[in-house]
Formats: C-alpha cells, sequence, structure tokens
C-alpha cells in the first residue's frame, strides 16, 4: 500500500513535510553564503535579477581599468542553478533564504517522491523511514541549505529513475495505459533535460549507463 493513500496515511506524509520545513527550511537564510560554489551561483543569479539578462550567467566583478566594464561572463556550469535561484530572487528579493530556497523545496520533493517510492515497493512503513532517513542524513541537509548543484540534481535524476521504473515494470508498477505511458516518457526525458541544464552530460550519462 502506498504510503500515500487517501485513507489512512496522510499522518505520515505531514510528518515527513514538517520534519523537512525543520531541517531544510528552518532558519535557511541564516547563515551568508558560505561555500565558494554557492557565492558564485548566488551572485550570477541576483545579476541575472539585477541586469534583466538570462542567458548569460555573470559574475558582479569587474577589472580596475577601466572601472565601468561590464560584469564578466560566468560558465562554469550549465543555466539552471542560475535560473532558479533568480527566480526565486525576483520574487522573494535579493536575499540569502530566497536564494536557496530552490534547492530546499527540491529537497522536500525529493524526500516525498523517495517515501512514495519506497512504501510503493516495501510497504507503507518502509517507504516512511526511507524518507525519514534521507531527510536527516548529514550530507542532505547541507545540500538542501545551500544553493548548489547537488541536491538539484538529485531530484532530476530520482524523477528520471521513478519514470523509467514505471514504464520498465521494476517492482510493483501496474499495467499502463497508453496515455500514462506517454505521460511517464515525458516524465523521463524532463528529468534528464533537467539534469543536463544542471549539472552537465552527467544527466544523460547515469541514466543511459544504468
Amino acid at each position: 500500500m502506498s504510503l500515500f493513500n487517501r485513507k489512512s496515511t496522510q499522518p505520515s506524509v505531514w510528518l515527513l513535510v514538517l520534519l523537512c520545513l525543520f531541517t531544510f527550511f528552518w532558519r535557511l537564510g541564516s547563515v551568508p553564503l558560505f561555500d565558494l560554489d554557492e557565492g558564485l551561483y548566488v551572485a550570477c543569479s541576483r545579476q541575472m535579477v539585477l541586469s534583466g539578462d538570462y542567458v548569460t550567467p555573470r559574475l558582479n566583478t569587474h577589472q580596475s581599468i577601466p572601472p565601468y566594464t561590464t560584469p564578466t561572463p560566468f560558465f562554469e556550469k550549465p543555466i539552471m542553478v542560475y535560473w532558479l535561484s533568480a527566480g526565486a530572487q525576483r520574487l522573494f528579493g535579493t536575499v540569502e533564504w530566497a536564494a536557496r530556497l530552490p534547492v530546499a523545496t527540491l529537497s522536500l520533493f525529493t524526500t516525498l517522491l523517495i517515501a512514495y517510492m519506497g512504501s510503493w515497493w516495501f510497504g507503507r512503513r518502509a517507504g516512511f523511514f526511507a524518507g525519514v532517513l534521507y531527510a536527516i542524513a548529514p550530507m542532505t541537509i547541507v545540500d538542501a541549505r545551500q544553493m548548489t548543484t547537488d541536491a538539484l540534481l538529485v531530484f532530476w535524476l530520482l524523477l528520471t529513475f521513478f519514470a523509467f521504473t514505471r514504464l520498465t515494470g521494476v517492482g510493483k508498477s501496474p499495467e499502463l495505459t497508453a496515455r500514462a505511458r506517454g505521460g511517464y516518457v515525458f516524465l523521463f526525458w524532463m528529468g534528464c533535460s533537467c539534469a543536463l541544464l544542471t549539472k552537465g552530460a552527467v544527466g544523460l550519462l547515469l541514466p543511459g549507463l544504468i
């Protein structure tokens, strides 16, 4: 039975949500930008908001001579990490918690999807504890509370593998209608595409190898 069965399992889902709100969202902006990568990504996304240019990531630095030189293009990572952070900052302001909000939100979705897949294959209790263990893992908490690419990539790849298991009938997946198969095919390629836009070729390489 799925953890997300409407009749008897909503308390478990809400417990997971509350746990994630505490571990991922509570005082999300209380710590300044502390990682080199986070500083670079947030600086570029902030520059997108200020300039209105959402195509070219740029650092808000310039050469000393001449002082009016435009910000430096920065192409270290694909565009997704900048778009997500810039979108949140555009909505809520250029502050730390807004810059980190997308990664915390996708970490919440990752936890719920892990719980759903675990409960579908191994039972409600296993799914619930799988979600809990993921949400309280130290590396998960660190990744969910800073604007870097790792937690984003985990969600996109998990979404890809979830669609793949449904399409291939792994575990207890039911027989799919033609419409449902089309939806999971779309979900699979969307996950791959977003992973590619987040981390580069690994977004296609890992699903392809598996």
